[in-house]
């Protein structure tokens, strides 16, 4: 009863190999549904509000109406900015982002935690495009890509590693990619690594022009150290040429 939802709470009886379900667990895994246990014992640690978010998230499973009245009204205040990011990890590495993105908002967890308020056309908006490109992901740098795409501020919220800073440190947020601007970007690091990079077949391009795995780096720093360029003024001239390079392929 302790538990915190009822897909959580079946026990197995290892003498007569049978399934212990008090609170109605297997019913509601096979109508994938979160249920809380008991509202009392439920409040106890908030952070199985946040833990409510990252299941649904995982699983794409909804959270039951009376349910979903309870968490509302479950302050955060209380939990660590480790103890908040160990659960939004989870998520942001979910196979559901939408779900995920869906109840940080109707459990008030977004507003609680980063003052975030999201209309009904930005919520559609975001929800889609979490959606709708996750087949287009990188893999190695999924677990970026819904703070970038949701709400980049919600690093600043966050305990996060310095691998989720450097990532979203780095990152342009570019709507509409034109081949011009794909190149830019470039010479910056490989498309892969651009957060954007799942936009208007940008991957496909990339890899077309040879820029997705590396850097436009058609030109080499040597080329212009032998020209006798100095000190800062290697990387400015380097800059120059490959852009001007750049206009060339375009």
């Amino acid at each position: 009863k302790r538990r915190d939802f009822t897909m959580n709470a079946l026990m197995y009886n290892i003498f007569d190999e049978t399934l212990e379900d008090f609170w109605g667990g297997v019913e509601d895994i096979k109508n994938k549904t979160i249920r809380i246990i008991d509202e009392k014992t439920f409040k106890e640690d908030s952070l199985r509000v946040l833990r409510a978010m990252q299941f649904s998230s995982r699983f794409a499973f909804r959270i039951e109406p009376k349910s979903i009245k309870i968490m509302q009204n479950i302050s955060l205040n209380d939990l660590t900015k480790e103890r908040i990011f160990m659960e939004f990890e989870k998520m942001f590495n979910s196979p559901n982002l939408h779900y995920g993105l869906f109840y940080l908002l109707k459990l008030k967890i977004g507003k609680k935690l980063f003052d975030m308020q999201f209309n009904q056309k930005k919520f559609i908006q975001k929800a889609l495009e979490l959606q709708r490109n996750k087949n287009k992901f990188v893999s190695e740098f999924y677990q970026f890509y819904f703070i970038y795409i949701v709400y980049p501020d919600m690093i600043k919220g966050l305990k996060t590693p310095n691998r989720y800073i450097k990532m979203l440190k780095k990152q342009f947020f570019h709507k509409n990619i034109d081949d011009k601007t794909l190149y830019l970007i470039s010479l910056k690091y490989p498309i892969k690594e651009w957060l954007g990079n799942y936009q208007n077949d940008v991957i496909i391009r990339a890899k077309k022009f040879g820029i997705f795995e590396k850097k436009f780096n058609k030109i080499k720093p040597q080329d212009v150290i032998k020209d006798g360029f100095k000190g800062k003024n290697i990387g400015i001239e380097l800059e120059k040429r490959l852009k001007d390079e750049i206009d060339i392929l375009i």
